[in-house]
């Protein structure tokens, strides 16, 4: 079924990166961040119900989700008046078609609306809460609510 794009933060990747990435991998969509929805933040704590010690600290691992607000990508009136920019660049930041050929990121992508939701398979539930938020002036986060960046660590 469908769902949002979305996946794991590459060791080194910013959450606003890889949300940016995987959009294009798996949807085909370049995409600009508007805000955030929800941050989710799990510790999960291992426990050997079989094991005198129990807790398996080793086992343990957090898990971060942060769902993003994105529109897809057009070119700025700015762009699109630069003399400087070759034809070929400036097309590339319009927006895309959904992706419709499958590959090892997803099967495809669709556009539907709100309303359309209900017809389309989807993995989970969250879009039928996430997609009429947004629709109905629910909260979006400004982006700086996450601080989010990519440090170069020198040794």
């Amino acid at each position: 079924g469908f769902w949002l794009p979305g996946g794991r933060v590459d060791p080194g990747e910013a959450t606003e990166n890889a949300a940016i990435r995987e959009c294009e991998e798996e949807a085909g969509i370049k995409i600009r961040l508007k805000g955030i929805i929800k941050i989710e933040f799990v510790a999960y704590k291992h426990e050997n119900v079989k094991s005198v010690a129990r807790h398996e600290a080793k086992r343990d691992y957090n898990r971060m989700r942060v769902i993003y607000y994105a529109e897809p990508y057009e070119a700025d009136k700015e762009e699109e008046n630069d003399e400087n920019k070759n034809e070929e660049s400036a097309s590339s930041k319009i927006v895309s078609m959904a992706k419709s050929i499958p590959d090892y990121e997803s099967m495809g992508a669709c556009w539907v609306t709100p309303e359309e939701l209900h017809d389309v398979k989807l993995r989970s539930t969250e879009p039928l809460q996430f997609i009429p938020h947004v629709e109905k002036g629910g909260t979006i986060h400004p982006l700086g609510l996450l601080l989010c960046k990519e440090v170069i660590s020198y040794v």
